[in-house]
C-alpha cells in the first residue's frame, strides 16, 4: 500500500506506474534519507532505437543525489533494467535523471537555482 510520502516521493520522481517505492530509509544518526526504487513495468523501451525490446538484465545498484527530504541529504537507490534490441543491450532512461550521471533532475534544477540566486 502506498504512503503519502511515497506518493510525495512519486511525484518528485516523476515516476508514474512503470516504478515502485520498495523502501525508505530514514537515519536520522546520519541525517541522511536513503529511496530504494524497482522497475515493475512490463514494457521496456530501448533509448537508443526507441523500440519495444525484451528484459536482458539489471544492471548493478546506481545512486543519485536527490533534493533534501526532512533537511537530510537524499539519495535514490535503483537496479536499472538493461532492454535487449536491434542495437544491442542499453540501460533503460529513469525518469528521474535525463544527463546527470549523478543526479536527479530536481536536485540539478535546485542547484541552478542556487547558482542563479547567489550570482545575483
Amino acid at each position: 500500500m502506498e504512503t503519502d510520502l511515497d506518493l510525495m516521493i512519486c511525484y518528485s520522481l516523476r515516476m508514474g506506474a512503470n516504478w515502485k517505492v520498495d523502501e525508505i530509509r530514514l537515519d536520522a544518526d546520519a541525517q541522511r534519507v536513503d529511496i530504494y526504487i524497482s522497475y515493475v513495468g512490463d514494457r521496456l523501451i530501448c533509448p537508443v532505437t526507441g523500440e519495444t525490446g525484451t528484459l536482458y538484465d539489471y544492471r548493478k545498484e546506481r545512486s543519485w543525489r536527490h533534493v533534501d527530504w526532512f533537511q537530510f541529504p537524499s539519495f535514490v537507490h535503483c537496479r536499472v533494467p538493461r532492454v535487449k534490441s536491434s542495437k544491442g543491450v542499453n540501460a533503460i532512461r529513469v525518469p528521474w535523471s535525463s544527463d546527470s550521471p549523478q543526479n536527479t533532475e530536481a536536485f540539478e534544477s535546485w542547484m541552478n537555482r542556487l547558482h542563479k540566486a547567489m550570482r545575483s
